[in-house]
């Protein structure tokens, strides 16, 4: 079975009002955390400075935004040997140039 092509496209009806502003602060907080940005086929990777609230912050970031933009792919990872987290938002074609012009507090490589 094949599934059908999710657009790039945002949902903002799948947040509520409070939802929005806490997604959009804690994007901000996390643009301000990030040490590190890649480019990857089709989107970014973000490494994040060393801070025990960093990788929750990016959880509860991921939780909200995933409903409001299902195209994309969130890896939030911990990689062994590393002492900071990391995000990859990935999706189809299209998802990069989304970023830069719908989150444009997130850092573009």
């Amino acid at each position: 079975m094949q599934s059908e092509a999710i657009p790039v496209a945002c949902v903002p009806q799948a947040l509520s009002r409070e939802e929005r502003d806490r997604s959009r602060d804690l994007r901000r907080e996390l643009a301000a955390a990030t040490v590190e940005t890649r480019s990857l086929p089709g989107g970014y990777s973000y490494r994040y400075r060393d801070a025990a609230d960093v990788f929750r912050k990016a959880a509860e970031w991921v939780t909200l935004e995933r409903r409001c933009c299902p195209f994309l792919t969130f890896t939030l990872r911990w990689e062994q040997g590393h002492a900071a987290p990391g995000l990859d938002l990935t999706g189809p074609a299209g998802t990069r140039e989304f970023l830069r012009a719908e989150m444009p507090e997130l850092p573009a490589e």
